[in-house]
């Protein structure tokens, strides 16, 4: 049977390559003009232990991925056992293990009322076999795929070349072998037996990345030239890229010794003119709070990247929630006013990255930008960013007029002070996270303190006027509607595909910016609306208590569903509640 979408699921032990299978997967059909979306996920170890991942390729965009696997990898069946429930199968899975596994047939861990076609292939005798090595039995397995199901070939091979073209042609030509290992062997003995084959044609090559990559790479586009940070799942790989890239570009990235350094440099960076960034996950932001007072109250420009993972304390490193929403908003003794912006898929990173080093610029204020697990560990083919569409900011000087009485902190008509930075000649001042007069000098008046308060809040109050950071999706006639934000806008906006095919139809109100709130167009939404339903991933509900702080929301229409992370949104999970406020 011919598809046009199709998922397949791997799962292994550390050293099997299943994640590397994936990304390799992902990086072919981007190459080939296919959207695809890779989720990977990981046990609790440090290193080494169960993985999987899942991919999901199709010739229209996807948001999701997707209601079930049509295609099982199992190298062990006991990995599979630990990681079954990331694992959901559909109804007639083509199954795949690994002949060396002594699980029989009858006994494989899915159930066994899924009805399913069950293939042994001895992948590690083939490796051995065609490319000298057993390390290989990752890249067998995809040639078997390519051939079996019909996936991108000609970009697997792309793909492969790509990766290994450092190691030299030897490596890349027993990989090749692998591949071509795999194929041959499904000729021989899978012609005709696979359940789905995708159907497509080739299309403009796409560019494969992470939502972290995204983020980073929006960043340095933005004009970031001062990166620290210190490791932590899931945000590592923000501080990787930044370390191999930020140099080429002139600029410094520093692996601290801890998050509170990390914010600390950012804060002498932006003092220094320089536009900075950190990253980090919720463990490490909890260290950075008392830093964003800092900058708060010096009204310093910074950007920081919360990748939010299921809490609290050490929680699950490797599965995502979006619980830290009250921690980005209010973490702050004092009154401590700063932006919060959230990216709603991959694609999006790139455009928030700019935006939050814009408003961070334009404010003077430091800006957290909340991503998650799901967005920024998933790996996808997208269309290629055009970075032209994206205006860059900078920081407000102050005039030849203004430097000859130079008053960092002057309280204007917008809030918004010139800045001036070291060996500006007359712009000397004192950043401190003293409260301090319209000069920068110490103060401990109440009524100097209610002004600077004033001044550092009010500034903000543009922001809630910009629509272009509250996103909408569906027809302006439909008198349901649903508000979620972050990672939870790609299962609504797929569930709302699929209802739309039906002719049941609903509207999607996703802010990016969270903090200050558009309290006026989040209003009119709502009150736009007979039925709505407000979608989280946290058990307190977070941010459908936060819009209640802002915003009116009768009880008698909305319906309200969060639950804890550590399992992503399904597509059926999803869909249920939407249905229910449409009946």
């Amino acid at each position: 049977m011919d598809v046009r979408d199709i998922t397949v699921g791997m799962v292994g032990s550390g050293g099997d390559g299943v994640i590397s299978a994936g990304e390799f997967l992902v990086q072919a059909a981007a190459a080939e003009g296919l959207y695809a979306y890779l989720l990977k996920a990981f046990g609790p170890q440090i290193r080494g232990g169960e993985s999987c991942c899942r991919v999901r390729i199709s010739d229209h965009p996807l948001h999701t991925h997707g209601t079930g696997i049509d295609v099982l990898v199992a190298f062990n069946w006991d990995d599979f056992r630990k990681m079954s429930s990331e694992l959901v199968v559909k109804e007639g899975v083509f199954v795949i293990y690994e002949e060396k596994d002594p699980t029989p047939e009858n006994d494989i861990p899915i159930d066994s009322a899924i009805s399913r076609k069950v293939c042994k292939i001895p992948l590690t005798k083939i490796a051995i076999d065609v490319a000298g090595t057993a390390l290989a039995k990752n890249i067998v397995t995809l040639g078997i795929l390519a051939e079996a199901f019909n996936l991108p070939s000609e970009g697997l091979q792309q793909a492969i070349r790509t990766k290994f073209a450092k190691k030299g042609e030897k490596v890349v030509g027993s990989n090749i072998e692998a591949l071509n290992g795999g194929a041959s062997y499904a000729r021989e003995h899978l012609r005709g037996v696979a359940t789905r084959r995708l159907a497509y044609t080739h299309g403009t090559p796409k560019m494969a990345i992470t939502g972290n990559d995204a983020l980073a790479s929006g960043a340095l586009y933005a004009g970031c030239r001062f990166f620290a940070g210190y490791p932590i799942t899931p945000a590592s790989e923000i501080l990787e890229w930044m370390a191999r890239e930020l140099p080429k570009f002139g600029g410094t990235c520093v692996q601290a010794e801890d998050e509170i350094a990390s914010i600390s440099m950012l804060a002498g960076a932006s003092f220094a003119g320089g536009k900075a960034m950190t990253s980090t996950s919720g463990p490490g932001f909890s260290l950075m709070t008392e830093a964003l007072g800092l900058a708060s109250v010096a009204e310093l420009p910074m950007v920081v990247v919360n990748c939010q993972r299921t809490g609290p304390s050490t929680g699950i490193p490797t599965k995502p929630e979006q619980a830290d929403l009250y921690q980005a908003l209010f973490s702050a003794h004092g009154d401590a006013p700063r932006v919060v912006l959230a990216p709603v898929d991959v694609e999006d990173c790139f455009r928030i990255a700019v935006e939050a080093f814009n408003i961070g610029e334009a404010y003077q204020t430091p800006v957290v930008v909340l991503s998650d697990q799901l967005i920024a560990q998933r790996k996808m083919s997208i269309d290629r960013i055009d970075p032209r569409a994206f205006p860059v900011i900078d920081r407000r000087r102050p005039t030849p007029e203004e430097i000859d009485r130079y008053e960092r902190f002057r309280v204007t008509a917008d809030g918004i002070s010139p800045m001036a930075i070291p060996g500006m000649e007359g712009g000397a001042y004192v950043a401190a996270g003293i409260e301090h007069d319209e000069s920068g000098d110490p103060t401990s008046s109440g009524l100097v303190h209610e002004r600077m308060n004033e001044k550092r809040s009010d500034k903000l109050e543009p922001l809630r006027e910009r629509a272009d950071l509250v996103l909408r999706f569906g027809p302006e006639e439909a008198r349901a509607g649903v508000i979620a934000w972050g990672s939870t806008v790609g299962v609504v906006r797929e569930v709302q595909e699929r209802l739309a095919a039906g002719g049941k139809h609903f509207r999607i109100l996703a802010p990016n910016l969270l903090h200050p709130l558009p309290t006026r167009i989040v209003q009119a939404f709502v009150d736009s609306l007979d039925k709505l339903l407000v979608l989280e991933m946290n058990h307190l509900g977070q941010f459908y208590h936060y819009l209640r702080m802002h915003v009116d929301i009768p009880r008698s229409k909305t319906t309200t569903y969060y639950r804890s992370g550590g399992r992503v949104f399904s597509v059926r999970e999803v869909s249920q509640q939407i249905e229910g406020i449409l009946s």
